[in-house]
């Protein structure tokens, strides 16, 4: 049961960055920020919001003792829904604020029901399959997974644009970097899988063209190296 919930966080989160969806709608000619805003967005979200409602009742013991801890998140989230009454463009407000109320929500039962290792491991697996799916888009419908018809060079992937791209496939550079340093790996074959990962991550990123996120990817990397050389134990 809890491998079948594990593969679903893993779906969310692939959701909740932005990918697959906007796939769904593109024909190919259509605009960079095409699935930025669509029926389609709107109801992911809903079935998201729904089911991680449903696992905080099942197990409000765990995410309440757990509330204290995360009240700054919460505070944010209510700010971003208390601006849509200032807000110029409301419904635009409504629409963003409910995708992180959303995400705010799914984090805190992430966090009161899983431990770091395998937080990290969820998002190392989603944007694994993230990447893998952007490299297949782009090889076998360049005009769906490559670059934008109107937009600037670098490929888009499962994504609206290439930067939602290159910010995901540099959170997946990072992630699979930090498992390799610390070791998260029991077996030889999960060491070839998080290898061969990190290299995916890596390749798409490039084929991105995301410069800021390329930048950030390797200050990322860096950072593990430096809690890898530093502390005994990298937390």
């Amino acid at each position: 049961m809890k491998r079948l919930e594990r593969l679903c966080h893993v779906i969310v989160f692939a959701l909740q960055c932005g990918g697959v969806v906007p796939v769904l709608l593109r024909t190919g000619e259509d605009a960079s920020d095409l699935g930025a805003a669509n029926p389609a967005n709107t109801i992911s979200t809903a079935l998201i919001l729904v089911v991680t409602l449903f696992l905080l009742l099942r197990h409000g013991r765990e995410a309440i003792r757990l509330l204290p801890r995360i009240w700054p998140m919460a505070m944010l989230a209510l700010l971003a829904v208390a601006s849509i009454s200032w807000s110029d463009y409301p419904d635009v407000s409504l629409r963003r604020a409910g995708s992180l109320v959303t995400a705010a929500l799914w984090a805190w039962y992430l966090a009161s029901r899983y431990d770091l290792g395998e937080i990290v491991a969820i998002a190392r697996d989603a944007t694994g399959l993230l990447a893998l799916a952007s490299l297949a888009l782009g090889v076998a419908l360049p005009a769906i997974g490559g670059e934008d018809p109107r937009g600037p060079a670098g490929w888009r992937g499962a994504f609206s644009t290439k930067n939602d791209l290159g910010m995901v496939m540099a959170l997946g550079s990072i992630t699979y970097f930090y498992s390799l340093c610390a070791g998260g790996w029991r077996k030889f074959s999960n060491l070839i899988l998080q290898l061969v990962g990190f290299l995916v991550c890596l390749v798409v990123l490039d084929l991105a063209q995301s410069s800021t996120c390329l930048l950030i990817t390797v200050l990322g990397l860096a950072l593990c190296l430096v809690i890898k050389v530093t502390h005994k134990r990298v937390g």
